[in-house]
């Protein structure tokens, strides 16, 4: 007769190598959906902003034409293709060294999961003393 509070302990490790199996597979389910989540959302946005970069930089070529073609009428073209040459070197600069910095937030790091792994193992030490 093997009740609750009379039990072997290969029976005691048993139950616990199960609840471990158990709980390690529902974190890794846990951790699929969270990245499948933050993917989905990933692959929405990214042609939109193709598409946008794409016209964006289309526009972005018209004005500086036109601006060297205006510069062109009080200074040499060569010049004038320069100056706005210089300029646009400049801007860029500035916005690839933001975006980096913006870059370095950007995780996609299952932060439920690794919360709950961490709670698992606290628990488990509790259990095991």
């Amino acid at each position: 007769m093997n009740t609750e509070n009379n039990r072997s302990f290969g029976s005691i490790l048993q139950d616990l190598v199960k609840d471990l199996s158990d709980i390690v597979r529902s974190e890794i389910k846990l951790a699929k959906t969270e990245l499948k989540q933050e993917a989905a959302q990933l692959g929405r946005a990214l042609p939109v902003l193709a598409v946008g970069g794409v016209f964006g930089l289309c526009a972005l070529g018209l004005a500086f034409t036109t601006g060297v073609l205006a510069l062109s009428l009080i200074m040499p073209p060569w010049a004038a293709a320069l100056i706005l040459f210089a300029f646009a070197a400049i801007v860029a600069g500035l916005f690839l060294g933001m975006g980096m910095v913006r870059l370095r937030g950007f995780h996609l790091k299952p932060e439920n999961t690794i919360r709950s792994l961490q709670e698992g193992t606290e628990w488990l030490k509790t259990q095991t003393r």
